[in-house]
């Protein structure tokens, strides 16, 4: 379900001033809290600051510690995603 949300309403993508790697995703704040209490248990990631966004709200992370063990959660087994962006988390 969080690769198809992800596939959706997320991004990857590599900040072009350190070329560090972002993921990102949009939701409702509810949604993005147990979105991002999956993540803590899951991938071991830290707690992060959900950002409202006019009137959306965000969930990132950034760094290559956080941006793989998230990869690797989201892709691990998996048959179906959007190749695009599994693309860019692999390069």
């Amino acid at each position: 379900y969080m690769r198809g949300y992800f596939d959706g309403d997320g991004c990857v993508y590599r900040r072009k001033n350190d070329n560090n790697l972002c993921f990102s995703v949009l939701g409702t704040k509810d949604f993005l809290v147990e979105m991002q209490n999956i993540l803590i248990e899951c991938c071991e990631v830290s707690k992060n600051k959900i950002v409202k966004v006019k009137k959306i709200f965000n969930l990132s992370y950034n760094g290559k510690h956080m941006t793989d063990r998230i990869r690797d959660w989201l892709y691990f087994d998996s048959l179906l995603f959007l190749e695009r962006k599994r693309r860019i988390f692999h390069d």
